[in-house]
């Protein structure tokens, strides 16, 4: 069989491909996210300032995840928590037919257009959502994750929360209570120590480049 390779940003991610025996999965890095977790770090909130929390919307799940962004903050005041929707790239032009009551609300909605994820996770102490990657890249940022374990795909992260990346909530009102506590610094809005270069591995721009001249010289390159 022809042997074909595989580019991941990570062993994390080089070690999801399995049953897959023609296919050599070699990490290399995410030169985007390299490139933004340099450009823009992380801004810390200040005493006084609001929590900053990020809702990672997916198609699948949008609706329940836009009404979820507006309740919370409708019954936390902007001073406390500041709920910012980041819209699926594909969901840009069409967000006020998905979402309409998003529009005009507290709720701040952000397209590509405006800044794409890494540019928000700037700004955010707290992401929402299922299992989208932008929750794990969240990490880099420091941002703990909220997981909504009662919508689909969330159970794919325990991994992350038993590791204390990330925590599971079960409902809405469960969801609305652990950030109104956050919100009061009555719980944690930071994750431990962890070994990033696991899930992305540095120098990513060259690590692709130096693969590519090794394959181009017909050596192999290493997994």
């Amino acid at each position: 069989l022809p042997i074909y390779y595989f580019l991941s940003w990570g062993d994390h991610w080089s070690e999801q491909l399995v049953n897959y025996p023609n296919v050599r999965a070699v990490s290399v890095g995410y030169p985007f996210l390299d490139h933004f977790v340099r450009i823009c770090p992380r801004r810390p909130r200040r005493n006084g300032d609001p929590l900053r929390v990020l809702f990672v919307s997916q198609g699948m799940i949008g609706a329940e995840m836009s009404r979820m962004a507006l309740e919370l903050a409708r019954r936390i005041p902007p001073d406390r928590c500041r709920v910012v929707y980041k819209l699926h790239p594909n969901e840009t032009n069409t967000w006020r037919t998905l979402y309409p009551d998003l529009a005009n609300s507290p709720v701040e909605v952000v397209g590509n257009c405006d800044r794409n994820i890494y540019q928000c996770l700037q700004d955010t102490d707290v992401t929402v959502g299922t299992n989208s990657t932008a929750l794990i890249e969240g990490f880099a940022w420091g941002a703990v994750a909220l997981v909504l374990r009662f919508l689909p795909a969330g159970e794919t992260m325990d991994g992350f929360c038993r590791a204390g990346l990330a925590e599971f909530v079960d409902s809405d009102e469960e969801l609305y209570s652990k950030v109104r506590c956050m919100a009061d610094g009555n719980a944690r809005t930071d994750i431990p120590e962890f070994d990033m270069s696991r899930f992305w591995v540095p120098d990513a721009a060259q690590n692709v480049a130096s693969f590519i001249d090794s394959l181009a010289s017909g050596d192999c390159p290493p997994e």
